[in-house]
């Protein structure tokens, strides 16, 4: 699916270098750590062509994804649905275009937050992450997308957030399956390639979206992003998980309702839950508070005067509930 929405960081250039180096070391003799930035830097380094599928509540989607690295470093990357609805999402660098057809419009947006989407979802910074998460290299191999896979498990300490079973190519690194499990290690979603095609040019015109703009009524987003020590906002969040802390402030028009919303994005380095906070009219509609969910994606709004606060991440239902109850205007 394109991910929850028409929604990766860097390393600094001795981590690029040295997982350029790892990639030559054989995954059963990696750290955990030295694992997480051997992916890390396949996912920033190689072109690929793939095919893969997700799987959660029920469903599964299937995506095609066409990625290639320019000179420079600059990132192009088309990526579109197989089934069910048509969408696709063409990114050039710091923008994106979301299209959909089958509504007869589309979203133009710069990328603000960061993305982190399969196959890139590994962490930046990995020393952290043992304070909150367990981390294993498993000894088994498996085969996926006929490519030889290893394994590495996060398990997380605490009920707060979810843990993760990934599996990336032996040869290059990449990420081929990852899957979101929760305390207990249930399987919650899941990506899978079941086609890959690493390395070798990428023309322009496997980057060009299959529906023409001019076919589409465009809504176009703005947005501000904020530093952290601007505090500019009156709205505070009261209660984090452990080692969750504000990574990004973004204030924006809405594309579709061109109203103003606060975006505030807290992270542990791997988990991560957006905070929304929209101005609302007494006429609009409001629909019912409380928790919502859609497979590992769990949701919840709440109504403070004319804003509305919505809380959503890949995190259990008790972290989002948390947080958006925290929320508070000013002092209050």
């Amino acid at each position: 699916m394109v991910r929850r929405a028409c929604f990766t960081g860097g390393l600094m250039l001795a981590g690029l270098l040295g997982g350029s180096l790892l990639l030559s070391v054989p995954a059963f003799a990696l750290t955990p750590g030295d694992w997480l930035m051997r992916t890390h830097a396949a996912s920033k380094q190689l072109n690929y062509r793939g095919t893969y599928v997700y799987s959660h509540n029920g469903r599964v989607e299937s995506m095609r994804i066409i990625r290639k690295i320019e000179d420079g470093g600059g990132v192009r990357e088309r990526l579109y649905s197989l089934n069910g609805a048509k969408r696709e999402i063409i990114r050039d660098n710091g923008k994106i275009w979301c299209y959909l057809p089958d509504r007869k419009i589309g979203v133009h947006e710069y990328l603000q937050v960061s993305s982190r989407q399969f196959p890139n979802i590994v962490p930046q910074d990995i020393a952290s992450l043992k304070r909150y998460y367990r981390l294993r290299v498993g000894k088994q191999v498996s085969r996926i997308a006929n490519r030889s896979a290893s394994q590495l498990v996060i398990l997380p300490r605490d009920r707060f957030r979810y843990g993760f079973d990934l599996w990336a190519d032996q040869d290059t690194g990449l990420l081929l399956r990852a899957s979101l499990v929760d305390f207990s290690t249930r399987l919650l979603d899941q990506y899978l390639f079941v086609s890959l095609t690493i390395g070798g040019d990428i023309p322009d015109r496997e980057l060009q979206p299959m529906t023409a703009r001019k076919d589409l009524k465009w809504y176009i987003g703005t947005s501000e992003n904020m530093s952290q020590s601007a505090a500019a906002s009156d709205w505070k969040v009261g209660m984090l998980p452990p080692g969750f802390t504000l990574r990004q402030r973004i204030q924006r028009i809405t594309p579709l309702r061109q109203a103003r919303l606060e975006h505030l994005i807290y992270s542990d380095g791997l988990s991560a839950t957006s905070v929304f906070i929209e101005d609302i009219s007494p006429d609009d509609t409001r629909p019912l508070s409380g928790p919502k969910s859609m497979g590992a994606v769990n949701a919840y709004i709440r109504y403070v005067g004319n804003a509305r606060i919505t809380v959503i991440g890949e995190v259990p239902e008790r972290t989002v509930e948390m947080i958006a109850k925290s929320v508070r205007f000013g002092t209050s």
